[in-house]
């Protein structure tokens, strides 16, 4: 009788964590797979990311790859999607045991899988089956993506949040003119109107008077820097105002880059499985290049514990 009723509290226990998990996935509207993996060099290695991406697509995850190209919102707020990983658990000759972790924005852990494993002999046979072995307890939490209730459209909610922060700003500004402390309280209130994810922001003339700013007149960098120093936070951030302008000879395994100005040898390219990006390495640093949707191409590397993000110029010969 007590074996019975342990089992049936153990059955309830788990159906519970089912439940709840199965609601924290399906608060996110998007999932990064990734294309590197700790356990394997290069990327998408025995195409595990390009099976992950299928088997998460088959159960209606809307997906895209680490590093692709991401729509509007995700840009603008990465918190929208949880980020897939994959980890190998060590054991025995010939035997891979897989388990799958799904993060979210701030790297917590918010799903782990059953561990799936195989003893298949062909080695990439081995991963996938582990792989899909793992897969299934995903597929019992019946993913649906299910946006916030009453939730407005982006734009909205912006403009919404923008007015009350305006007017909050107005009323202030009206009650401590006599104020000894008046330019520290203003200098808050701006914080909190800058502080502002929206399309449309505030900036104040010379006059105090109170006009509209559009999105692209800030600098295009400040988004995906700020993407950066919550995801690197120990790495600070600099960029170069002057853009370098280099030129790709093409070569047997990549392109070879020259200063223009020089025409001096600086460093390698190498071709990624992305459109528009590139690895590069030289003696001295290692990082990406990237063609931005504008056409601007962005230099990417980490030099002595520094992340540093450059404009340059390049053609291909």
């Amino acid at each position: 009788m007590k074996k019975n009723i342990l089992f049936f509290i153990l059955i309830c226990f788990c159906s519970i964590a089912i439940v709840e998990a199965q609601n924290d996935i399906n608060k996110y509207k998007y999932l990064v797979i990734p294309v590197q993996f700790e356990f394997k060099k290069g990327k998408n290695p025995l195409k595990l990311s390009t099976l992950t991406r299928f088997l998460f697509n088959k159960e209606g995850f809307t997906t895209y790859y680490e590093g692709e190209k991401l729509p509007d919102d995700l840009f603008d707020d990465r918190c929208l999607a949880s980020y897939a990983e994959i980890v190998e658990l060590k054991e025995g000759f010939r035997l891979t045991r897989l388990k799958i972790l799904l993060k979210d924005c701030k790297d917590n852990i918010i799903f782990e899988s059953v561990v799936g494993d195989s003893g298949e002999n062909n080695h990439e046979k081995r991963y996938h089956e582990a792989l899909r072995e793992a897969f299934e307890s995903i597929k019992k939490m019946n993913y649906n993506y299910q946006p916030p209730k009453q939730e407005k459209s982006f734009e909205t909610e912006q403009v919404d949040m923008q007015f009350e922060s305006k007017k909050s700003m107005t009323e202030q500004l009206e009650s401590i003119e006599s104020d000894d402390k008046a330019i520290e309280k203003v200098e808050d209130i701006e914080k909190e109107v800058k502080n502002l994810h929206s399309p449309i922001k505030t900036k104040e003339k010379n006059t105090g008077e109170t006009v509209l700013m559009s999105k692209e007149e800030e600098s295009k960098g400040i988004v995906q820097e700020k993407l950066h120093q919550e995801r690197y936070p120990q790495m600070a951030i600099s960029q170069s105002s002057d853009a370098k302008s280099f030129m790709a000879k093409k070569v047997d395994k990549g392109y070879k880059i020259y200063s223009v100005s020089s025409n001096q040898y600086q460093f390698t390219m190498y071709s990624t499985i992305l459109n528009g990006v590139y690895i590069f390495k030289n003696k001295v640093q290692s990082g990406s290049i990237t063609k931005r949707e504008n056409g601007n191409w962005v230099m990417e590397s980490i030099n002595d514990g520094s992340y540093i993000i450059e404009k340059i110029n390049l053609s291909f010969q």
